[in-house]
């Protein structure tokens, strides 16, 4: 995707500026502090839709991360606020499983049990919550008590 901001200033460049959306994201990553929150399931329609609902129906366990930031197949709005609040600070990145799998992210962290939050400050990567913590998680409530508990170790808030 690319943004193109166009404004005459009478200038050498004739006011026409692009940027690659992706790119500029890739560059906030590497200077902002950011979370990436990694569901336990592949980004397919069939992860995401199907087989989630069908557990979800059958009340099982498919990934505890995606049920507490979602209701059903669309974040929650409590999940949306608080990711508002996160992100006056914080830069977020969500990632399914088979994304992590090949992204920079997995490459810096060798942990393959899922779903998890990495914290990244510009090149240093961790786990700011690993997968036991997450699935201890009743509710997004919880959950926010766990980001805040981890960020504060790291001297953050939000």
């Amino acid at each position: 995707m690319v943004l193109t901001i166009v404004k005459d200033l009478d200038d050498p460049f004739k006011g026409a500026w692009r940027i690659n959306i992706d790119s500029w994201y890739e560059f906030l990553e590497s200077i902002a502090p950011t979370l990436v929150f990694v569901y336990n399931i592949k980004s397919s329609l069939y992860e995401r839709g199907i087989k989630y609902v069908a557990g979800k129906l059958l009340k099982l366990k498919i990934c505890n991360l995606k049920d507490l930031t979602h209701k059903w197949i669309f974040e929650s709005k409590e999940w949306i606020n608080m990711s508002k609040r996160i992100q006056e600070k914080l830069v977020i990145k969500n990632l399914y499983s088979n994304q992590y799998f090949n992204d920079i992210y997995h490459e810096n962290i060798n942990v393959s049990e899922l779903p998890l939050v990495v914290y990244r400050n510009r090149d240093a990567f961790s786990v700011l919550i690993n997968s036991q913590e997450i699935n201890n998680c009743q509710d997004l409530t919880e959950f926010e008590k766990v980001i805040k508990q981890k960020l504060e170790e790291k001297n953050l808030t939000y």
